[in-house]
């Protein structure tokens, strides 16, 4: 039987062509952009030169911007169209296959769990799906630019702001287990208060005439308590993830000025390269605030797909317990009970 990331996988293989182009507007993007630190250090180390020959300097960078601001407009409708699309697929898909499942499977899952599956867990994993190896590979891409662009400028000053930025990937790495964990108890949670939202409702008619109101009120609140707790703890890990990446966005930048500052004594390094590498440096960054993210959406991804797993199997799994019958020969009833209430001279019967 094939593994649910297959299936998906598969579902998802008519937006191949598509992502391909959003691939290849993405990496001219992030070719143009990045080419405008690199040039505008170039200007300065030659602001002596002619009139003409600046002017030409500013033509290109104006343009470069222009054409950059462009390629950010279109790929990102781009990128939330291809999101938007896998998620649709593979929602159906999930609605589908969950019809076909036998009694038994719809009594051992509750309707507001599978209606969570179906809405939520299906279009996250979807949208994880379809841009998780697109977004690691375009970050790799980006840091390989603009590692190139740093080398050219200066090999010594590149290499040990590289290996700052290796320092705190390694550090972050530390906290997968964490987040992996907690983003699979939040859907867990997630799922259990809107079953007791569902049970409730569901059955007011009931919970009304046996007065037990009480009861399923403090049934709901348990359940949403219990998830606001679960929310709290992965905002926490989540949160000294982003902390950390912005402190290390900050900090980076200023140790490279200083740095150059003393390379610059030592005539190893230019002005104009300084202000480059400050100026490029939050570019190398952000791929690796993407990467974390991508760390995130990875371990999110697991949990989902082990909520999902139960619900997309292959179809002679689907036909596994069920038993078929050609005629109904009789009908019998057991322990059954009739119980009537007299109300204003009405009499309701259930």
């Amino acid at each position: 039987m094939p593994t649910l990331k297959k299936q998906i996988t598969k579902m998802l293989k008519p937006l191949r062509a598509y992502k391909t182009l959003v691939l290849t507007v993405c990496s001219f993007s992030f070719a143009v952009a990045l080419s405008i630190p690199y040039v505008i250090g170039l200007l300065l180390d030659r602001i002596e030169m002619s009139a003409q020959y600046l002017l030409g300097f500013i033509v290109l960078i104006g343009a470069a911007i222009i054409v950059d601001f462009f390629l950010n407009w279109v790929q990102n409708t781009m990128w939330f169209t291809l999101s938007f699309r896998a998620s649709n697929i593979v929602r159906k898909e999930v609605q589908k296959n969950i019809l076909y499942k036998s009694p038994a499977f719809h009594k051992t899952y509750p309707v507001g769990d599978l209606t969570n599956k179906i809405i939520n867990d299906a279009a996250s994993y979807a949208d994880n799906m379809v841009i998780m190896m697109p977004i690691l590979f375009l970050n790799l891409l980006r840091i390989i630019i603009v590692c190139t662009f740093l080398a050219l400028m200066n090999v010594v000053m590149a290499a040990i702001c590289i290996g700052l930025y290796v320092v705190y990937l390694l550090m972050y790495m530390r906290l997968n287990k964490q987040l992996r964990k907690n983003s699979k108890k939040q859907a867990e949670t997630f799922s259990r208060m809107q079953e007791r939202a569902n049970e409730s409702l569901n059955n007011i008619d009931m919970i009304q005439v046996s007065l037990v109101q009480k009861y399923f009120s403090k049934r709901f609140a348990t359940a949403s308590d219990s998830h606001e707790n679960n929310q709290r703890r992965l905002q926490f890990w989540k949160s000294l993830g982003m902390s950390s990446t912005e402190a290390m966005l900050n900090i980076i930048p200023v140790c490279a000025v200083i740095m150059g500052v003393v390379l610059f004594q030592a005539n190893i390094i230019t002005i104009g390269q300084i202000v480059a590498f400050y100026v490029l440096l939050p570019q190398l960054g952000e791929p690796f605030r993407n990467l974390a993210d991508f760390n995130m959406s990875y371990q999110g991804a697991k949990g989902l797909e082990e909520r999902l797993a139960g619900v997309m199997l292959a179809a002679e799994e689907l036909e596994q317990g069920k038993v078929e019958t050609n005629e109904i020969q009789t009908v019998a009833f057991e322990n059954l009970k009739l119980n009537c209430y007299l109300e204003e001279s009405n009499t309701r019967m259930f």
